[in-house]
């Protein structure tokens, strides 16, 4: 398969993240479907895993996942997509109103995922992160 617009993969990656922060994990597993998410050094590969992944997430945490220098390049059957990604983060409790405090930037990586077209979008075969390159220092 020939990859001449590469911007369908790419979008898949935002789209899981974009997910993972606003709690959407069935769309995140549409967009995985048939893929492995290696997550802190596990294989997620399947729906009923991803949720599983899922149920110790704080509901009341606040992230955000900032995808930037986002590269794409075509290959003979899927496009290999990178990017920066920042985390930023807050966990206020139930009872904090908007706008939360930004103490900052809690770590800095890359991730990288490889992306096929289907009938149904852009899927994402695998998706994984370098190890952390820059994390917030503790704060006193």
């Amino acid at each position: 398969m020939q990859h001449h617009d590469t911007w369908g993969a790419a979008n898949a990656l935002t789209r899981v993240f974009g997910a993972l922060d606003r709690n959407d994990y069935a769309l995140m597993a549409d967009l995985i479907e048939g893929g492995i998410w290696r997550r802190r050094g596990v294989e997620i590969a399947d729906r009923d895993s991803l949720m599983a992944a899922m149920v110790d997430r704080s509901p009341t945490r606040t992230i955000r996942h900032l995808l930037t220098n986002i590269t794409t390049e075509p290959g003979p059957e899927e496009v290999s997509v990178s990017a920066y990604m920042s985390v930023l983060q807050h966990d206020p409790g139930p009872d904090h109103e908007r706008p939360l405090p930004m103490p900052g930037i809690t770590s800095l990586r890359s991730v990288h995922a490889r992306a096929v077209e289907t009938p149904a979008g852009w899927r994402l075969r695998r998706v994984w992160s370098d190890p952390v390159t820059f994390q917030a220092e503790a704060r006193a």
